[in-house]
């Protein structure tokens, strides 16, 4: 579902080379390729129509080489135990996801967000997509939102306001940072990944913004997310 240009590292010619020759059915027909490509592609957990996940296809892989050994080509039937002979240590959900991350940037099985929902529920933080009902949160109104951090915008004609957009598992919401704030809190506003605004709604029609009063940065929470902003200035 994803194309391999996302994949960290792999080489275009080596991507061209998987694309020129599927589809496949098993690990052993992609012998054209290079193993270490192969194992990107295994860490980007590229090898779920053959039934393997990231795991059994790292597993399958590692069994490859680039170079011919003749002498243990020999000996290779029986030799290396199966996937059904193989118990490989069950990765949890979050750990999954940050796998996801960190190889493609993003994840098509859960948004890491939502992982921390019992948390940030008693923290009392308002899921993003609650910012349209404007029932419930009205212009004035205290909220605290949270969610990885992707756009950071400081515009020239802005007098050095930031403009910050966060997405959870439900929506984004976007986020005007005053100059004293994010000094204040610069750290957090400035690097982190994952980070809990608190401030006022700003209403406007179907415009929503939150005037942001305090910052607090999470991404410990996600010590091996690899996920970066698009800052602008």
């Amino acid at each position: 579902r994803l194309g391999m240009r996302l994949i960290k590292g792999l080489r275009q010619e080596h991507a061209h080379g998987v694309a020129s020759h599927a589809p496949y059915t098993d690990v052993d027909e992609l012998s054209s390729v290079p193993v270490s490509a192969l194992r990107k592609l295994a860490q980007a957990d590229a090898f779920t129509s053959m039934g393997l996940d990231r795991q059994h296809a790292l597993w399958e892989v590692r069994q490859l080489r680039d170079e011919r050994l003749p002498l243990f080509e020999k000996k290779k039937t029986g030799q290396a135990p199966s996937l059904n002979d193989v118990r490989l240590p069950v990765v949890a959900g979050p750990r999954k996801v940050i796998h996801d991350y960190q190889h493609t940037g993003l994840s098509l099985k859960s948004h890491p967000v939502s992982f921390l929902r019992d948390q940030l529920d008693a923290m009392h933080v308002t899921p993003a997509h609650e910012l349209a009902h404007e029932d419930r949160w009205d212009n004035g109104d205290p909220i605290a939102v949270a969610g990885l951090v992707l756009v950071r915008q400081r515009p020239s004609t802005a007098s050095g306001i930031v403009f910050m957009t966060l997405e959870d598992e439900t929506a984004v919401a976007n986020l005007i940072v005053r100059p004293a704030v994010f000094e204040r809190c610069r750290k957090a506003a400035r690097h982190g990944v994952c980070i809990l605004a608190r401030g006022r709604v700003e209403r406007q029609g179907q415009v929503v913004h939150v005037m942001v009063t305090q910052i607090e940065d999470l991404s410990e929470r996600f010590d091996a997310l690899h996920s970066r902003s698009r800052d602008f200035h």
